[in-house]
C-alpha cells in the first residue's frame, strides 16, 4: 500500500498510526460527551445555563 501511495513504509505506517490515533481520541470524547450528558440533572443544568446566557442578550464579550 505504501508503494501504491508513493510513500515510504515509515512515513505509511507513522500516517496510518496517527489516524488511528486520532479516530480513538475522537472516539473517547464521544463516549465521554455522552456519558456526561446522559446524567438528567447535568442536562437540565446545562439548559438551564444555556437559556439564562441567551436571556442576557448582550453583545458584550461576543467581539470575536
Amino acid at each position: 500500500m505504501s508503494k501504491k501511495k508513493g510513500l515510504s513504509r515509515s512515513k505509511f505506517i507513522s500516517d496510518t498510526l496517527r489516524e488511528k490515533l486520532m479516530l480513538e481520541r475522537n472516539r473517547h470524547i464521544k463516549e465521554t460527551y455522552d456519558q456526561v450528558f446522559s446524567d438528567e440533572s447535568i442536562r437540565k443544568e446545562q439548559l438551564k445555563c444555556t437559556r439564562w446566557f441567551e436571556g442576557l442578550e448582550s453583545e458584550e464579550g461576543q467581539e470575536w
